[in-house]
């Protein structure tokens, strides 16, 4: 169940990243209309047939696009967030070791020295598990 858990929080991640990357392009597509400071621009081309209404319709849809994007990604973000809750209460009712000790070290931080006595067992076998759900979870990466 751990192993449901840790890829979740990772898809929470990438979520909300996508979250933030479309709350940025919101950011820039506005920046782009706010008053600046005067700057010179090149001479443009008179053969160019873009006229400022077409550039304000194309402000409009790209705007309900991000906003659009920004929904979804909210959406997406919180109903992982909601998932996870579940999980982590799942966890915290289990009776599996190696959910347990999820729960403790890597959900609420806690050492092995705080949590081996409410499980029961001995600080070795915690220390061992916790080797083992390592390799589980990151493979060769030590955490």
């Amino acid at each position: 169940m751990y192993l449901d858990y840790h890829e979740l929080l990772k898809k929470l991640k990438e979520a909300e990243k996508q979250y933030r990357d479309a709350l940025d392009a919101k950011a820039k597509l506005l920046y782009n209309v706010t008053p600046h400071s005067i700057e010179i621009k090149p001479i443009v081309n008179h053969l160019s047939n873009t006229s400022p209404d077409d550039k304000l319709v194309e402000y409009t849809a790209e705007i309900d696009g991000v906003e659009n994007m920004i929904n979804i990604t909210r959406n997406t973000r919180d109903c992982i967030r909601y998932e996870l809750k579940k999980r982590e209460i799942e966890l915290k009712q289990s009776n599996d070791e190696k959910d347990n000790i999820y729960y403790y070290k890597w959900i609420k931080r806690m050492s092995p020295y705080k949590f081996y006595r409410i499980m029961g067992c001995s600080i070795r076998k915690i220390y061992n598990l916790i080797k083992e759900m390592k390799e589980e979870l990151y493979g060769d990466k030590n955490d």
